[in-house]
């Protein structure tokens, strides 16, 4: 037996993100059926990176008194049937009654993958488990997080959003793993297939925190995908040495460089740089660290 969130199900996710594959019937690449490891309660209420062991298939999970556990077949083959999905990510909408922005659906699960997608009721002859009309979305994409940062509340809180203390005090390897595991277990628990993170890269924190995502980027393959970007301020390029020396972090860990632009009296030569650093690199991300300084994206054209 499998627990499960309920009413709803977590989202069935397709190895294409949202869009169904063309072909002569309504059918996702194969695709994550809903998954029953959820992150669990520690004591109490108290959720800690700690908490959330599976033993096998059964788990505890997260509950309301409004929520019902969904029972999911012992089988490897069963059907999610009488489900509501969009019908704009439907390869073939017309093959559903009605002209609503949604549809009714069945969904064939084999071994965890969902292989065929059906109007209800169309007479899928396996176990079912019905969704009283749940929904049922392609798994999010994250593409904005900071999962090095998360979860520091209850130790450092900061209302104002500054966390440099913290970081030097406590962000050890041990740490930082701790944090992120618990983050991505609660993403993917949630129904999330991809996490973008920033990562603060100071020259000290930068040689603790990458290692720390490329292990987890491996533990997660397949379930999550992990994409890590650089956080420094841009005025850090002005050292071109230690520039150099993150640009090879970051790329030796499969990561996009990136840097948060503030008003600099030498912008346009700090542009130039990180670019530089990044030819041959698969991606660059600029981003500016406060409202004022949007006007500093007009430049990137220019600087490029």
């Amino acid at each position: 037996m499998i627990e499960a969130f309920g009413p709803l199900p977590r989202p069935a996710c397709g190895e294409r993100g949202p869009f169904p594959v063309s072909g002569s019937a309504d059918i996702w690449e194969p695709a994550s059926a809903p998954h029953p490891e959820a992150a669990r309660n520690g004591a109490g209420s108290d959720l800690s990176p700690q908490g959330g062991e599976v033993t096998g298939r059964a788990v505890n999970s997260f509950t309301t008194p409004e929520m019902t556990a969904l029972i999911f077949p012992a089988e490897p083959a069963y059907v999610l049937r009488n489900a509501t999905g969009a019908r704009a990510l439907l390869a073939q909408p017309q093959s559903y009654p009605g002209d609503g922005e949604t549809v009714r659906l069945d969904l064939a699960v084999e071994r965890g993958r969902i292989v065929r997608i059906t109007p209800a009721g169309a007479g899928e002859e396996r176990p079912p488990v019905d969704l009283d009309g749940g929904m049922v979305w392609p798994c999010f994409t994250d593409i904005h997080t900071h999962l090095d940062k998360g979860h520091i509340w209850p130790r450092s809180p900061n209302p104002n959003g500054r966390h440099a203390a913290d970081r030097t005090a406590h962000w050890s390897t041990a740490d930082v793993a701790a944090r992120m595991r618990f983050g991505v277990r609660c993403a993917y628990a949630h129904g999330t297939r991809a996490v973008r993170t920033y990562i603060d890269s100071t020259s000290e924190q930068g040689e603790i925190s990458w290692p720390v995502l490329a292990a987890m980027r491996e533990e997660w393959e397949g379930r999550v995908a992990l994409q890590g970007v650089s956080l420094i301020a841009i005025a850090a390029f002005r050292d071109e040495d230690g520039g150099m020396r993150l640009a090879d972090l970051v790329a030796r860990h499969g990561g996009i460089l990136g840097a948060a632009t503030t008003i600099e009296p030498d912008l346009d030569v700090l542009l130039d740089r990180v670019f530089a650093l990044a030819q041959g690199a698969t991606s660059i991300s600029i981003f500016t660290s406060t409202r004022p300084t949007i006007r500093n994206l007009v430049r990137l054209p220019i600087s490029r």
